[in-house]
């Protein structure tokens, strides 16, 4: 089996703004080109966004939801320790092989990667976006990611960081209001009780700007739940990425 992915076009209509970081896509006629040489769909992916300049405001009966969800768990939410950050990336893909190991394409992700993405994602991150939930006696429970997107930056130095481009992108980080919603998982024990909805709901508070924008991706086709919750949410359809197979010959 061999595996590669291209955007198929808007999952809710219309036309797709630039792509947002770690998740490029390709123009909807490159499906063409793939089936005709043999590529058959495997499963689609989908992404959602919302946008504060549009008029969007987490609807009021989650605000509810969640302030019960917190009094009957005793869930709290906070950000990550960047003076420690490596051992809180430790904790986030230790959470994330246990809340998503049996998602479609998951495989588990080692403390050698954990550690390659702490130093990658240093640089970029900001804390408030990086949140993990945790149950009364300081377990963790579930998290949330988002990473800002430097490519709306990246797009105004035209490929130069040289002489004063890196300068640029240094000075504009703080400003970002764009981002990606990278991952949000809750461990087998808290899914069903709308964890998850609190850290988005954390997630949404700790980033709001009047100009916030915010990417959610990759959410699996017949992944029922996240998208019916995504939907309840307010978040609004944007596009839809493929990813085909074929055999191949030993």
């Amino acid at each position: 089996m061999e595996l590669c992915i291209a955007g198929v076009g808007p999952a809710g209509g219309g036309l797709s703004p630039p792509a947002v970081i770690t998740a490029p896509y390709n123009p909807p006629s490159y499906n063409d080109h793939l089936v005709a040489f043999g590529f058959r769909k495997a499963k689609d992916l989908l992404a959602y966004y919302i946008d504060v300049r549009e008029g969007y405001d987490i609807p009021a009966r989650y605000l509810t939801v969640t302030d019960r969800v917190q009094q009957r768990y005793g869930v709290s939410v906070r950000a990550v320790d960047m003076n420690h950050l490596e051992d809180e990336v430790e904790t986030l893909m230790a959470l994330s092989n246990r809340a998503i190991a049996d998602n479609w394409g998951y495989y588990p992700v080692t403390p050698a990667e954990s550690q390659a993405m702490a130093r990658d994602l240093r640089a970029i991150i900001h804390r408030t976006a990086v949140l993990i939930a945790e149950d009364p006696d300081g377990l963790p429970v579930g998290f949330a990611i988002a990473l800002p997107d430097v490519n709306v930056l990246l797009r105004g130095l035209n490929g130069r960081l040289l002489p004063l481009g890196w300068l640029k992108l240094l000075r504009g980080l703080p400003r970002l209001r764009q981002y990606r919603m990278w991952a949000l998982g809750v461990v087998p024990e808290y899914q069903g009780t709308a964890v998850d909805a609190l850290l988005y709901r954390r997630l949404y508070e700790a980033l709001y700007h009047r100009d916030l924008r915010m990417e959610i991706n990759y959410v699996l086709e017949d992944n029922v739940r996240m998208n019916n919750a995504l939907r309840r949410l307010g978040a609004k359809g944007l596009r839809r990425y493929r990813v085909y197979e074929m055999d191949i010959g030993a």
